[in-house]
């Protein structure tokens, strides 16, 4: 866990053309014409590994769904959180523990930007929810089973489990084989 929050509060290698750091005060972003309440809650335990040279890393997560923001907190063995990823029609905001605020305008960019790896957050709803853009197989009863969408692959193992896969193209030739792989294991709360 440790060096997972090293690689959080580290920079990475990516270009920040669309991230902007900055320090702004640490009121929430939050919209007061909204409901305090979020319209879904999504909780449960993550685990993320990748190629050799990406660090490990594991969790809580919880993913709330509001009229019209999203909120991804990503928490420490304790409870405590360690990054907030607010997402508006304006943006994403990313507060680190420490107080430090980025910026972008794509939320999938900055958490790549603050981590140094790829984690699908705009498509998470979704995928939580059981749609996909490409079913691959599906259980006796239809359910999904497993999908491809936005360069993932997606194994689902009802109720509770997904195992995320990047990129979806598992054999790709060696001279296009990516510099690095992610995997990320998400397991639901009841």
């Amino acid at each position: 866990m440790l060096v997972w929050l090293t690689t959080l509060s580290a920079c990475s290698t990516l270009p920040a053309s669309n991230v902007r750091p900055g320090r702004i005060s640490n009121s929430p972003d939050t919209n007061p014409a909204e409901t305090s309440q979020a319209d879904r809650v999504w909780s449960g335990r993550f685990a993320v590994e990748g190629s050799p040279e990406l660090a490990a890393a594991s969790g809580r997560f919880t993913l709330e769904r509001y009229p019209t923001r999203r909120r991804l907190d990503l928490l420490g063995p304790l409870g405590q959180v360690l990054a907030r990823l607010d997402i508006s029609a304006e943006g994403a905001r990313l507060t680190r523990a420490n107080g430090e605020v980025e910026v972008a305008e794509d939320a999938n960019q900055l958490i790549e930007h603050a981590l140094g790896w790829r984690l699908p957050v705009t498509q998470m709803e979704r995928w939580l929810d059981g749609e996909f853009a490409l079913v691959t197989e599906r259980a006796a009863d239809g359910t999904p089973r497993s999908a491809i969408d936005s360069e993932w692959r997606i194994r689902i193992d009802p109720p509770r489990r997904l195992a995320l896969e990047w990129p979806a193209d598992l054999n790709p030739a060696p001279a296009l084989m990516p510099e690095r792989r992610v995997r990320v294991r998400l397991l639901l709360d009841p």
